[in-house]
């Protein structure tokens, strides 16, 4: 693991506790946001994470509606999360 990596960890993981500790009624919905800030922090670390961009809650009716998106510009989604 790189120490960028450990670095957003630490982050995320600081900001999940922040979170929980205001004790939100409807925690998924609470923590989507720092979730995709780590995964977007994480994705120009990864070999082919290069180009990827995330769009929360993408919506497509053939495949319902996953919380976060992985697409290149111009192409359709690559991943689901």
């Amino acid at each position: 693991m790189t120490n960028q990596q450990l670095s957003s960890l630490k982050r995320y993981a600081k900001s999940i506790r922040e979170i929980l500790r205001g004790g939100p009624t409807n925690v998924e919905q609470a923590l989507a946001p720092s979730f995709k800030n780590l995964i977007d922090d994480l994705l120009p670390t990864l070999p082919t994470g290069s180009g990827l961009i995330t769009i929360p809650e993408y919506s497509k009716p053939t495949i319902g509606r996953p919380d976060i998106a992985l697409v290149r510009a111009g192409e359709l989604p690559r991943a689901f999360i």
